[in-house]
């Protein structure tokens, strides 16, 4: 019954606009769905060979966009008997196993040039709940489409789109370091494809609710961004050309996302003067001002090692958050790792 209502709803669908035998020609291409949730589905790729047309879903699964249904494509005529021109594409697949299997229904047709695609989800089990949506889709290379390649103020405001799916009051910046009993800092990125984000949304009562993002130039937003996800997009870079600089902007942006709690100020220490300087609630809280100068006396400029292919940055900094003197040491290479090494608590605070 449950496969019977589902078609009808099909057959019903109102006509989307263009008819005659030039939907099977015009339908093939690249198709993006800008405004889909990308775990859903991010692109549609329909090609048309010699067993007839098919479709090949693309969705993200961890970090990367990847093809993860293939099906064909059935033409719908117009009207009964098949006499009517094509206007609509049909696909189904499965998904899921065991009480989770379902299948799910793609229709596809065209209104105002753009392709819709109405998307039903139906369970095997009636004890879940069926679903029904729909998007439109930019071909990929037309006026309007989204490019694949985005600008910066594109990836921002992509990153904003998706995060105002839950909270549309939510705050996003570029991920920074902010306070101020510190120097301001804007993290500096040494991927060109990527950029990072910080979403400050509501319901944080004690702790500010904060999630990372990261953002691709293909319009892909990857939501609860994390030290251990930066460490996988940068072991996957072509670092070949790389400077040193390079290295310390990977290294200083890997540690900040291994913390939420960086966004609220830490800072980079090259000299026994950076340290010292700090004063923020250094003789209420830890090892007091004393202590202080004493530990300030080890911290030596930011040094990076290549060798091979590998390299080792070794600095230290200073988290207001917790008021934790440590020493970093990033490895970025064939072996990938960030270890910390504590060295006391200096004043610093705390979140009620």
């Amino acid at each position: 019954m449950r496969t019977l209502s589902v078609c009808a709803l099909l057959l019903t669908l109102p006509a989307l606009g263009i008819s005659g035998e030039g939907f099977e020609k015009k339908i093939q291409g690249t198709w993006i769905a800008e405004k889909a949730p990308d775990r859903l589905v991010s692109r549609l790729v329909i090609v048309q060979d010699g067993k007839g047309m098919s479709v090949e879903v693309w969705a993200v699964r961890g970090l990367k966009e990847e093809a993860i249904h293939k099906a064909s494509l059935h033409l719908l005529r117009a009207g009964i008997g098949e006499k009517g021109a094509v206007e609509r594409g049909l696909a189904t697949w499965k998904e899921g196993a065991g009480d989770g299997e379902a299948t799910l229904f793609a229709t596809l047709g065209f209104k105002d040039g753009n392709l819709v695609l109405d998307l039903s989800k139906v369970y095997q089990q009636p004890k879940n709940a069926n679903w029904f949506t729909s998007f439109v889709l930019k071909k990929e290379g037309q006026p309007n489409a989204p490019s694949k390649t985005m600008t910066d103020e594109q990836m921002f405001k992509r990153a904003v789109e998706v995060i105002a799916k839950e909270d549309p009051t939510a705050k996003v910046t570029p991920v920074q370091s902010q306070n101020p009993h510190l120097d301001p800092r804007v993290m500096k990125n040494p991927l060109p494809e990527y950029r990072f984000f910080c979403a400050l949304l509501a319901g944080g009562r004690s702790v500010p609710n904060r999630r990372f993002l990261a953002g691709k130039r293909t319009g892909q937003v990857i939501d609860s961004f994390d030290g251990t996800k930066f460490s996988q997009l940068l072991a996957a870079e072509d670092k070949a050309k790389w400077k040193d600089e390079d290295y310390r902007n990977a290294a200083i942006l890997w540690v900040h996302l291994m913390a939420r709690a960086n966004e609220d100020g830490w800072q980079v220490l090259e000299k026994p003067e950076d340290f010292t300087k700090i004063t923020f609630n250094m003789e209420s809280v830890g090892f007091g001002s004393a202590k202080q100068k004493e530990a300030s006396k080890q911290i030596v400029p930011l040094k990076i090692e290549r060798k091979d292919g590998q390299a080792i940055v070794t600095f230290y900094a200073w988290h207001l958050i917790g008021g934790n003197l440590r020493r970093w040491q990033v490895e970025i290479g064939s072996k990938m790792a960030a270890t910390k090494q504590e060295l006391g608590q200096f004043g610093g605070g705390g979140y009620d």
